[in-house]
């Protein structure tokens, strides 16, 4: 829970370290060194959209490593929007896209963050760009045999720790008889919903508590659901950005809906959900 509650404020210390680390190797010089270095060109290739705090963390901390200005280094950002829009149809629009803006650009670098922007590399990293290296982070239910044969990748995989949030709220709220886990139907979601089952089940927790998952609800659907909780039930709110009819929600719009019309606790395994 502690690990998961710090990822928001550990964004830019953990992209710094990485960064620092990773880019020393590849560009073959500690930061900061100044303009007498060549023009060196890196990608930020963000899976979403670059109003979402942990995305704005991740910028922030490319930026306070590279310092591009002082270490002549220009820094290209895209950032993908996959959570509003996203089908083959857009994913090949957007090769098209980059293959126009960076026919002619020489990267020696490129920084993938999320699962959306790292399935993309590896499908089309061959041919958008050929022998850039890539170092990716926040990485959900990553394996090692999915690199095994890109020698250029290496990152950081990001893990939640569901069980042990779970076992907290029944510490706390020792009354609680039901768990109910909000992800929506978005292919993240529906990863995110198998990876609990299986964790939960390693850990036998149905023998402690009932665990309910949301159905593929409207938004109103769900709040009728969340007004019938009393207090032996606990909210656990995971991934969640578009509901059944296809309506978007930021982070901060989907926590305060709920919470506001919640009358139990709502518990979450993402920062960016705390604190509305």
């Amino acid at each position: 829970m502690k690990q998961c509650q710090n990822r928001q404020h550990d964004w830019e210390n953990l992209g710094v370290a990485l960064l620092s680390l990773v880019l020393s190797v590849f560009f073959g010089f500690p930061f900061p060194v100044y303009s007498q270095q060549p023009v060196q060109q890196v990608l930020l290739l963000n899976s979403y959209d670059q109003g979402m705090p942990w995305v704005q963390s991740i910028v922030n901390a490319v930026e306070k490593v590279l310092e591009p200005e002082k270490n002549n280094i220009i820094l290209h950002i895209e950032n993908m929007d996959t959570k509003r829009i996203f089908n083959e149809t857009y994913l090949q629009q957007l090769d098209k896209l980059y293959q126009l803006k960076y026919q002619t650009v020489s990267l020696d670098l490129i920084i993938s963050s999320d699962n959306n922007a790292f399935d993309f590399l590896l499908k089309n990293h061959h041919m958008l760009f050929p022998n850039v290296p890539v170092v990716f982070c926040g990485v959900n239910f990553f394996k090692d045999e999915s690199i095994v044969n890109f020698p250029l990748f290496t990152g950081v995989a990001e893990i939640f720790d569901d069980v042990e949030t779970i076992k907290l709220i029944l510490d706390l709220h020792p009354q609680t008889q039901q768990i109910y886990i909000i992800n929506d139907y978005s292919p993240t979601g529906q990863a995110w919903t198998q990876n609990i089952r299986e964790n939960i089940a390693q850990a036998h927790l149905e023998k402690r508590v009932k665990i309910r998952f949301a159905d593929n609800l409207s938004s109103l659907e769900l709040q009728k659901n969340i007004q019938q909780f009393d207090n032996k039930t606990i909210i656990l709110l995971c991934v969640y950005f578009r509901d059944k009819d296809g309506i978007y929600y930021t982070a901060k719009q989907i926590s305060e809906l709920i919470t506001q019309i919640s009358a139990v606790p709502v518990y979450s395994l993402l920062t960016y959900h705390l604190g509305h």
